[in-house]
């Protein structure tokens, strides 16, 4: 009876050693898939964002939020609301936010923000039609922060998410 029990023990040793090797192999597995596919929907959100960037630029194109005119610093009405229905599509409905980092999204919405409490402060927020295509910003704050900065910054940051994913 002794030796039966060896032959069973030596059956049932390699089975267990390999259902281990297996379950290790196929947790580690997964981890890569996780991985990928958060890396995959990381770079994903960076370039939807990044698409977002046409309305910040400091080169006025038909989608420039801000523009310098006379030395003046104008806010575009229909841009700027063009801008914010497509920072909710981008951020919110096709759920892009879940996977920026911290920084990023701070400055983002510090422009979402000001754009925003301007179109608010002028009763223009949501308005298409409107016959006053601009608004001239009196907050000498936001003037410097949109037109020099704010950009700069989520360039910036927008560059270095990409470079870290690589």
């Amino acid at each position: 009876m002794k030796n039966n029990e060896l032959e069973i023990l030596k059956l049932c040793i390699p089975i267990a050693l390999g259902l281990i090797v297996w379950y290790v192999q196929k947790a580690k597995e997964l981890r890569m898939q996780r991985s990928q596919y958060n890396r995959q929907k990381n770079i994903d959100a960076l370039m939807a964002i990044w698409g977002l960037l046409r309305f910040m630029a400091q080169n006025e194109n038909v989608d420039t939020v801000y523009i310098k005119k006379e030395m003046q610093c104008l806010l575009r009405v229909k841009q700027a609301n063009a801008f914010l229905n497509a920072f909710k599509e981008v951020y919110y409905t096709q759920g892009h936010g879940l996977y920026l980092n911290a920084a990023l999204k701070k400055e983002l919405f510090y422009w979402r923000g000001a754009t925003y409490t301007i179109l608010k402060a002028e009763n223009k927020f949501g308005i298409e039609g409107t016959t006053e295509d601009h608004i001239k910003i009196k907050n000498k704050t936001y003037q410097k922060e949109l037109f020099d900065t704010r950009y700069h910054i989520i360039n910036e940051l927008l560059k270095k998410e990409l470079e870290s994913i690589r």
